[in-house]
């Protein structure tokens, strides 16, 4: 996410730091009643010695929101995001979102993204589905201290759509 910065909602700075698309998640953007979260929950988590995996549930906007996370030890994260509106024809756009404290570069045919930490050690994030996705890099904020921010671009995913929506993505 986007490191350290004061939440008080006074500027537009704040206001998109607050937001969900300044986030490692899903923006959801239709017509249905704007809610926060009304239920949010780890419906399942385990760890051992070789993986970790963890479901957590949310509903918003009359969307839920299903987030599935599986690290595979030590080296590989599969994120599948499932979104399915209460309303089956309800169109609605859904914007994935990633972010880190360097800039992205972005493959134009596969759309996966890859960080550009001067020493090599980077993570690169791969959508398993790129022909769905509409891909950019926006320009973002980092807030690497509190009250200084500075521009940096991150991976935008958009899906429009009625009916469920699914986001699959690895990152290593």
């Amino acid at each position: 996410d986007q490191g350290r910065f004061m939440y008080d909602g006074g500027n537009d700075l704040s206001q998109w730091i607050n937001s969900a698309e300044a986030h490692n998640t899903v923006d959801i953007v239709n017509d249905a009643p704007k809610t926060k979260g009304s239920e949010n929950r780890i419906a399942y988590f385990v760890t051992n010695n070789g993986f970790d995996f963890s479901h957590a549930v949310e509903n918003i906007n009359s969307v839920e929101f299903n987030r599935y996370i599986f690290f595979v030890r030590p080296c590989y994260w599969i994120v599948s995001d499932i979104l399915t509106p209460n309303e089956p024809d309800l169109l609605t756009t859904y914007n994935q979102t990633w972010h880190s404290s360097v800039n992205f570069t972005m493959n134009d045919d596969t759309k996966a993204g890859k960080t550009t930490f001067s020493d090599g050690k980077n993570i690169q994030v791969v959508p398993l589905n790129p022909e769905r996705l509409t891909a950019s890099m926006p320009k973002g904020y980092f807030a690497s201290a509190y009250g200084n921010a500075r521009d940096i671009n991150y991976i935008s995913y958009k899906q429009t759509s009625s009916g469920t929506v699914k986001f699959d993505t690895v990152l290593y």
